[in-house]
């Protein structure tokens, strides 16, 4: 009997042994083939990037259980952020900013008045301007306080920003909140890509009028309550739930801390990842068999793109022009930026990382850029010519040689944006300042 259980327990010390063994093997492997992708040794306290990245999509796509909705149909503005999910999602939270009863991140409402002592800079565009209001406000405010106009006032900045806004969203919520009594000192809109992109990649696949507001076609089919979409929503909706599942199964402290596990974690992510794009197209591109004016408006001829860009260049040209005009009659400073991307051939010598993480040679955002962006940028003499107070940022980083850009569409680091700051100031600081109090 001691024989047998001797044997036995050598036996098991052995197995045991062998565990240990392919386990350390494999691990070994799998820091070979992560630091392989990283280009560099990839050493344990570096797995902490991973959890970051897993945090992030939990951040993002995570809702709670109540399934509060994060942009809801705005019967002006095209969509808003849901006052209603504060406090219900992740996604409203993470900016350090609650949603303001008129739909904006921000602790304030939109509508401000001047005052002796103070100046009230309303901040308006896409995400970019909304990331801007985040990790450049701060900057901007210490850099136009340097200027005698600005010293001892108080900097208040409006949040106008949201993801995808595009001209005449802009326009339309700068006079609306005007109507209501909003002042201003200033306004800086800081746009231009979502002008030639949302058209283009989002709202022709579904063959939506190129100046309805992004995902128009999918608030107004939620009204209509069509089969087809809520099929497509479904999918789309259960892919994002098993993206986020995985992201939360390798958040586990045991899994997250082994190469083997976020080596499978990146592949699976890669996989899921790319099924939530599949998802989210294909409820874009929905469309009813017959034609739904209400969620895709006056019929428009996409065709090669020519048209479209040429036309997309104009209505932002007049757009900008109509703000200044309904700025100088307020005794508002208009001050319009046309806002850097990655993908404008010669604007910056993109770094590893950004080839890597923020470039898709084969992305629609690529297309749109090169073909949209010269035509913006030679509305320039136009715009002037107007009286707008008009500057060209997407050479602002032609000589950085640091990483700006942070993902695949256009977003930009803090340090870039604190950069963009210091340079939007400096312009700012180039038209004459409000009197004290308007």
């Amino acid at each position: 009997m001691a024989d047998f259980l001797a044997r036995f327990l050598k036996n098991v010390f052995f197995l045991f042994l062998m565990v240990l063994l392919i386990a350390g093997t494999v691990e070994v492997f799998s820091f070979a083939a992560l630091s392989i992708e990283a280009g560099r040794p990839l050493w344990h306290p570096q797995l902490s990037h991973f959890q970051s990245e897993r945090e992030k999509i939990l951040t993002e796509y995570e809702t709670s259980a109540e399934n509060v909705p994060d942009d809801i149909p705005h019967p002006y503005f095209g969509y808003v952020f849901n006052h209603e999910a504060n406090g219900k999602s992740k996604y409203a939270e993470r900016r350090g900013f609650p949603i303001s009863k008129f739909g904006f991140i921000d602790d304030k409402l939109p509508v401000r008045k001047r005052a002796a002592g103070k100046v009230v800079i309303g901040i308006m565009g896409g995400s970019v301007a909304g990331w801007f209001t985040l990790h450049g406000a701060e900057a901007l405010s210490q850099e136009l306080k340097k200027s005698p106009a600005f010293a001892g006032r108080e900097v208040e900045i409006v949040r106008l920003a949201h993801g995808g806004y595009k001209q005449p969203q802009q326009l339309i919520i700068f006079n609306y909140l005007l109507s209501l009594g909003a002042e201003f000192d200033y306004i800086v809109n800081i746009d231009g890509f979502n002008e030639v992109m949302v058209p283009w990649v989002e709202l022709r696949p579904s063959d939506v009028f190129p100046f309805f507001p992004r995902k128009w076609n999918v608030y107004a089919s939620l009204m209509y309550l069509d089969p087809h979409f809520i099929e497509a929503a479904w999918n789309y909706q259960s892919a994002k739930r098993r993206w986020t599942s995985a992201a939360r199964l390798f958040s586990r402290p045991f899994i997250r801390a082994g190469y083997t596990a976020n080596l499978l974690w990146k592949r699976l992510d890669l996989m899921l990842a790319e099924k939530v794009t599949v998802g989210e197209q294909a409820l874009r591109k929905y469309r009813d068999d017959k034609r739904l004016f209400a969620a895709q408006g006056p019929e428009y001829v996409y065709g090669d793109g020519e048209t479209l860009f040429r036309d997309a260049a104009d209505q932002w040209a007049r757009s900008s022009v109509m703000m200044h005009q309904t700025a100088e009659k307020q005794g508002i400073s208009y001050v319009h930026f046309l806002q850097p991307n990655q993908y404008l051939p010669g604007a910056k010598k993109l770094t590893e990382e950004e080839i890597r993480d923020a470039y898709r040679p084969d992305s629609g955002y690529r297309e749109a850029v090169e073909r949209g962006y010269p035509l913006l940028v030679k509305k320039a003499e136009e715009l002037r010519k107007e009286g707008v107070k008009y500057y060209d940022l997407t050479g602002l980083f032609r000589d950085n040689k640091e990483s700006v850009y942070i993902d695949v569409c256009c977003h930009m680091s803090p340090e870039a944006n604190q950069e963009m700051a210091r340079e939007i100031a400096a312009r700012m600081l180039e038209t004459p300042a409000p009197a004290p109090g308007g």
